[in-house]
């Protein structure tokens, strides 16, 4: 039980960080794309 409840948080936490890095990558991609097609 401990184990499975350790691994369904951590499971999480990885979603979390994944949606993150994706956030930043958008971020980062956004300015550049920005750069290259001025609004």
């Amino acid at each position: 039980m401990t184990a499975f409840f350790c691994s369904s948080i951590n499971d999480s936490y990885n979603r979390i960080s994944l949606f993150r890095s994706l956030e930043e990558i958008n971020r980062q991609a956004f300015k550049v794309g920005s750069r290259i097609w001025p609004p």
